[in-house]
């Protein structure tokens, strides 16, 4: 079976619209924000270089919105990756001096397909996006005519068939990090807490008991936390049960996404949320 490229462009732009990234600037004395498209990569400055937070989608993007920070690439030390979706690891490239710290609980994800969908699903998917064409800086995946047969199954099921596609992978090599764990970058301190759920080893990095960068475990709508994209959670209940970790883990200043932008009003944005 094969899978025509404007029906998953299309399913995942469906997604991509909703999301509200910040645009390049420097936000805090120490913190700074790139855009690459719908994400967003985070640079704290630890007086002896930068650690990046998640590596963002286009190198060539990266780059470019380095340089309108002023800020080198080969002062990027350090790339801690929330979780390995493709809008989160591809951009590795722009950051050939730093290493890279990935979440052990993620490894599960390596090779494992991130979308998977019914028979069904797929069918008024095609309908929908029979003839999708992707707004500038929304096409990921390039001009073929179909997705890559290597990158797809369909699998049987007493259900029916289910269509999965988009492997979650990472070219570059990677050093662990565990939940609970402590990392320091010249003394620039860094708590590790899983927070799973949109993918099974998502988690959040928690700065100098100042910023909390969580990646995609929540929205930020209005300034009030609500739960991420449901097509893109692996485990829903559990994406819940992790937000209700964050908000009753506190210890931090700011509370910093990758797709919806970032807050300061801690307890106003987790005042409405229950589980």
């Amino acid at each position: 079976m094969k899978l025509r490229m404007s029906v998953v462009a299309g399913l995942i732009a469906e997604e991509t619209r909703r999301m509200r990234p910040l645009e390049t600037q420097r936000l805090c004395a120490d913190l700074y924000v790139i855009q690459d498209g719908f994400a967003n990569v985070f640079l704290v400055n630890t007086g002896d270089g930068f650690i990046a937070i998640d590596a963002g989608i286009n190198p060539q993007n990266i780059a470019r919105e380095m340089k309108i920070l002023g800020i080198e690439p080969s002062a990027v030390k350090a790339v801690l990756i929330t979780h390995s979706d493709i809008d989160h690891v591809y951009g590795l490239g722009a950051f050939p001096a730093a290493e890279v710290f990935l979440p052990e609980a993620e490894l599960q994800m390596l090779g494992k397909y991130r979308i998977s969908m019914s028979e069904q699903a797929w069918a008024d998917a095609c309908v929908r996006y029979a003839d999708f064409v992707p707004a500038a800086g929304e096409n990921l995946f390039g001009e073929a005519e179909f997705w890559p047969e290597d990158d797809c199954e369909v699998v049987e099921t007493a259900q029916g068939k289910t269509i999965s596609f988009l492997k979650n992978r990472i070219a570059s090599s990677y050093q662990l990090v565990r939940d609970g764990g402590r990392l320091d970058f010249s003394g620039t301190k860094v708590d590790v807490a899983l927070i799973a759920g949109h993918t099974q080893g998502l988690t959040s990095y928690i700065v100098n008991d100042k910023y909390a960068f969580v990646g995609d475990a929540l929205s930020l709508l209005e300034g009030r936390v609500e739960p991420f994209n449901h097509f893109l959670n692996r485990d829903e209940a559990q994406h819940r049960t992790s937000i209700s970790k964050l908000r009753d883990m506190g210890g931090f200043k700011y509370l910093l996404t990758q797709h919806y932008g970032y807050t300061a009003e801690i307890d106003q944005a987790f005042s409405n949320w229950s589980a």
